[in-house]
């Protein structure tokens, strides 16, 4: 495979992640209007909804560090592209210690 194969494929995986990193961002803030809506009405119904939606972001926190592993071992990336994983796998963490 040539370095602009791989180039392009750790571009898409990267991308791929970030899509993840996202996704778990709006979750998160839809968790946080959601729970005060549901104080504010006692809306039982939607903290069920809260409930799954858990259950989604700690999928998406184990589905990120996976990825982010898998990355390191399969393209050894350099101190720039390493610092980049890191700091997503922080930011995930992050993100489902701050709802979870």
């Amino acid at each position: 495979m040539t370095d602009n194969n791989l180039s392009s494929r750790f571009d898409a995986d990267i991308k791929g992640i970030l899509s993840k990193v996202f996704e778990m961002g709006g979750i998160v803030e839809s968790q946080v209007v959601n729970a005060m809506h549901a104080l504010d009405h006692l809306d039982l119904d939607l903290v069920v909804r809260i409930i799954i939606d858990e259950r989604r972001l700690n999928a998406l926190e184990a589905e990120v560090d996976e990825k982010c592993i898998n990355i390191i071992a399969r393209y050894q990336p350099a101190a720039r592209d390493l610092r980049l994983l890191m700091a997503i796998s922080k930011t995930v963490t992050n993100l489902e210690a701050c709802w979870g």
